[in-house]
């Protein structure tokens, strides 16, 4: 069974909530390679089964001390929307014992999981501060080619979601990998198009063994 709550490299100051089982995903990235990744963040992160309400928050009292922790973010070998529900209850969890900032890590697809919810409205009323958004492309066939999204319109979805978390009080944040031939000064352009700020933008060392 792997780690629900983890800290990167033993660092406690940050907690890393990895809630979605089996590394369910939206996408199928061509380029993501898991066993690389778990020996990054010296964790593993494979779960079984989907955690329960309580065994989250179980997992949060026995880790996460409150006197260490500077913030709580949901990433894993997955993606957390997934379980958007559990997401909001801890965060209210989170808000109320711990009162320290929660980011979540995404994919963005969360408009094709929930067509009819106000997706980023019911994150702000759960008290997420902050919410950062894997993009690495900046046009849809790329997207396509290089994550293989279960559906064909998640990249304009996900545009879309950028562009409204980025109008909500939510600090928005758009991460690019630094692929070999990525165009550092056409992505910026990019996400000027889309409202962001140049320093909303992070490029992120893309991993190889």
């Amino acid at each position: 069974m792997g780690e629900i709550v983890y800290f990167l490299r033993g660092d406690p100051h940050r907690a890393y909530l990895n809630i979605t089982p089996k590394y369910e995903c939206t996408n199928n990235c061509v380029f993501c390679d898991k066993q690389l990744l778990e020996d990054k963040v010296a964790a593993k992160l494979y779960l079984e089964k989907a955690p329960a309400l309580d065994e989250i928050i179980g997992e949060l009292k026995a880790k996460a001390d409150r006197e260490k922790v500077n913030e709580f973010v949901f990433c894993g070998l997955g993606e957390p929307l997934l379980y958007m529900n559990k997401v909001i209850k801890v965060t209210d969890y989170i808000k109320k014992e711990y009162q320290k900032p929660v980011r979540i890590n995404t994919n963005g697809q969360a408009y094709t999981l929930y067509p009819n919810m106000n997706v980023v409205k019911q994150l702000e009323k759960a008290g997420v501060d902050s919410i950062s958004i894997s993009l690495n492309v900046t046009d849809e066939e790329s997207y396509r080619r290089l994550h293989k999204p279960q559906t064909e319109d998640a990249f304009s979805h996900i545009l879309k979601f950028i562009k409204n978390c980025n109008s909500s009080s939510m600090q928005t944040t758009v991460t690019f990998l630094e692929f070999p031939k990525l165009k550092k000064d056409r992505v910026l352009e990019f996400t000027r198009g889309l409202g962001l700020k140049d320093h909303q933008v992070r490029f992120r060392p893309f991993i190889t063994k």
